[in-house]
């Protein structure tokens, strides 16, 4: 049977009809998820004097504007679905059967505008590295890389086998944990040759630890929600209202200082927190880039649990921080790792200064996230 007359009857087939029913439907809504930024800038734009109402509105579109990826999928399902409808039976349809294949050119709205609101990655001159097990990137001084790993570890997860397995092939100078638990010994051979640490665990999703190759210094920090665990040392920086944890770290290597801030803001649960959530990270890039205005590069490191199409991302913009990583999915793991459907919250995000070698994502590490990394070294 010639393939046109057996996709003919596939397509006017009962069954083609009832999923080309139920996928328009689906294809609607992911239309106003992707549009969903778009309306979120537009109203931030129009209305000078937000109230509550607004609040609430820019939130509930916030939310929506983290599942870009599937909504995308939806859609590109949906406008191929229809195309070939259209395709087939095209005296048996009318004009607004064609309207439909909207859906195709609005599943790649993600990746213009606002999808690249911190742009990234940093300009990459070096070739994809192979990945050597044998030692950590630090003892190549020739290249002079520098290999940062993320994970939020989830704050039940004590048993951190699987992330030493998977340590052991992916060496890290710089190791930053969100969700490190009291319980978690990090005291196994593969964590030796990161001995300069500054850990704050904590029994909530909030505990933090930077592990680093080099000498770090602590330059401020924040741990527990709204500041509840800080150090009784560290001076207060940000107002009390912030939800979250974040840590400043200043390492010293040997081709120079650069700042690290480990952060992790609070879910965006209410239109307070995702404020909450924005302020915190806007603070935290605005530290790096006043280090990179003396000429100290940095690196902002963690679960922002956010994507790069929500309100954060946009007020990062103007800082001059760029994405290091790309767009991969990290949460929840299993679908991400799987079958790559989840949205991108973990991030790296790096000042001028750098250059990228590599990045990708871990495999599952018994955390409902996945590990991020990133190869990098510093401009000559």
């Amino acid at each position: 049977m010639p393939f046109y007359k057996l996709l003919d009857q596939v397509v006017n087939s009962t069954w083609y009809h009832a999923a080309l029913v139920r996928l328009t439907i689906l294809g609607l809504s992911a239309c106003l998820v992707l549009a969903a930024p778009w309306f979120s800038v537009l109203i931030e734009s129009v209305v000078t004097q937000p109230n509550s109402l607004v609040a609430q509105l820019v939130w509930l579109l916030d939310l929506a504007a983290n599942w870009q990826s599937l909504a995308s999928l939806t859609a590109a399902i949906a406008g191929v679905l229809w195309f070939f409808r259209c395709l087939c039976a095209p005296r048996r349809v009318g004009f607004w059967h064609w309207v439909p294949l909207v859906f195709l050119p609005l599943a790649i709205l993600p990746l213009f505008g606002l999808g690249a609101a911190v742009p990234g990655p940093p300009v990459a001159d070096a070739p994809r590295e192979a990945i050597d097990s044998t030692a950590g990137l630090a003892s190549d001084t020739t290249a002079a890389k520098l290999r940062v790993a993320h994970i939020n570890l989830h704050f039940t997860n004590t048993d951190p086998t699987a992330l030493e397995r998977w340590l052991v092939d992916m060496p890290v100078d710089v190791l930053v944990i969100h969700e490190l638990s009291p319980d978690v010994q990090l005291n196994a051979k593969v964590f030796a040759h990161l001995p300069h640490r500054a850990l704050y665990p904590s029994d909530n999703p909030f505990g933090v630890g930077v592990l680093s190759r080099f000498p770090i210094r602590l330059a401020n920090e924040q741990v527990g929600l709204s500041g509840a665990a800080k150090s009784a040392n560290a001076p207060a920086f940000r107002p009390q209202r912030l939800a979250g944890s974040s840590l400043r770290i200043e390492v010293t290597s040997p081709t120079g200082n650069f700042r690290i801030s480990a952060v992790h803001p609070i879910p965006p649960l209410s239109p307070e927190l995702r404020a909450s959530r924005d302020e915190l990270l806007f603070m935290e890039a605005d530290w790096l880039a006043g280090g990179w205005a003396i000429g100290v590069p940095g690196l902002l490191v963690g679960d922002f649990n956010a994507t790069v199409w929500t309100t954060a991302f946009r007020r990062l913009a103007p800082l001059g921080l760029r994405r290091v990583c790309g767009l991969a999915a990290t949460w929840p793991a299993v679908t991400s790792q799987s079958i790559g459907l989840g949205i991108g919250i973990d991030h790296i995000l790096a000042t001028d200064g750098w250059l990228l070698n590599d990045c990708g994502t871990g495999p599952k590490v018994g955390s409902d996230h996945l590990p991020i990394w990133a190869s990098l070294r510093r401009k000559p």
